[in-house]
């Protein structure tokens, strides 16, 4: 459930808003807002955490799409492993010298 309050009964609340939010007692999230427009988001610091572990893997995932070289290069081993031009994994192992 998202709940909305606005910027002066988040002031009026904050110190009991803390308290609940850190306790998991309320809604992971609260929106406040000013003037019935969303101005900011008060969340725990695990759902902080939580969402933010999700945001820089998709922005790795960004960078990775991105890289048209490397792109190209998966696109090639794909190909390579299915058409059974790959080598066993303890022949790259002992090729890579792990």
């Amino acid at each position: 459930m998202i709940n909305i309050m606005t910027v002066n009964e988040a002031q009026k609340k904050f110190k009991e808003l803390s308290g609940l939010i850190k306790s998991r007692k309320a809604d992971t999230f609260k929106i406040v807002e000013k003037e019935k427009q969303p101005v900011f988001v008060i969340l725990s610091w695990e759902k902080y955490k939580e969402l933010l572990d999700v945001f820089e893997g998709m922005m790795e995932t960004e960078e990775i799409l991105q890289d048209r070289k490397l792109m190209a290069s998966l696109k090639k081993s794909e190909k390579q492993i299915k058409t059974g031009q790959g080598i066993p994994w303890k022949e790259a192992k002992k090729r890579l010298h792990l």
